[in-house]
């Protein structure tokens, strides 16, 4: 079966080893997780640590774990990629891989602000080639059925990639699968619509997701679950 999974190939001291991120009962249920290791091993040829996409909870070699408990997930170099995994089961959908649900690229999708407006946004591939109008952004996580933004931004050639900012890098360790565009040639507007938005998703902020809190802003009223439009 073709998985596809968001993993970490690092090389410390002459020891490669690899870490897949997965849904956060895995590595809390302990023969699900050594089932799981034992079938990716031969496929990465190294040592293998799983971890929690959410919790970042560790589940593997106890050295490694030790060392991957000194640092902060997003310094591993994660990347997206597909694996050949025949008869994987590991607990949990597609496998129990994190993001193992394929976005529908091109759908659209409604999210709901705090205000009670809508926005329409476009779904889009993390490495789709970006068109050049300014507008706002989401990075989304999708877990199932269920679309989690990990950060909410506005500017123009889709920024955020840059591998050198904090939301990226935050994403990346937290599972981003997607992005969500809609154009907007108004920066005003575009920064309403991302307090509207915040403020309907204040799981948004750190440490559940990546944006950072602005002094003196102070999120209220629960999101909605967005829904795909018709």
């Amino acid at each position: 079966m073709r998985q596809k999974v968001t993993h970490a190939i690092v090389t410390e001291q002459g020891v490669t080893f690899a870490v897949v991120s997965v849904r956060d009962n895995v590595p809390c249920d302990r023969r699900a997780a050594e089932e799981m290791i034992s079938a990716l091993i031969p496929i990465y040829g190294c040592q293998v640590v799983l971890m929690g996409e959410r919790n970042q909870r560790y589940f593997g070699h106890q050295n490694i774990v030790n060392f991957l408990q000194r640092i902060h997930p997003s310094q591993l170099p994660w990347r997206d990629g597909y694996i050949e995994a025949p008869g994987l089961r590991g607990g949990g959908g597609a496998g129990g891989f994190a993001g193992g649900t394929e976005p529908e690229i091109d759908a659209e999708v409604v999210w709901h602000g705090a205000s009670g407006a809508q926005y329409l946004y476009s779904v889009q591939a993390i490495n789709q080639p970006r068109p050049s109008s300014s507008g706002n952004y989401i990075l989304v996580r999708r877990q199932e059925e269920d679309l989690i933004p990990l950060f909410f931004g506005f500017g123009p050639h889709f920024q955020f990639n840059n591998p050198t900012l904090h939301s990226w890098i935050c994403a990346k360790g937290k599972g981003v699968s997607e992005l969500h565009f809609r154009a907007n040639p108004s920066e005003g507007k575009g920064h309403d619509e991302i307090d509207d938005l915040l403020a309907a998703f204040p799981d948004t902020y750190e440490p559940i997701g990546c944006q950072q809190r602005s002094p003196g802003r102070q999120p209220s009223k629960q999101g909605r679950r967005p829904f795909r439009h018709a």
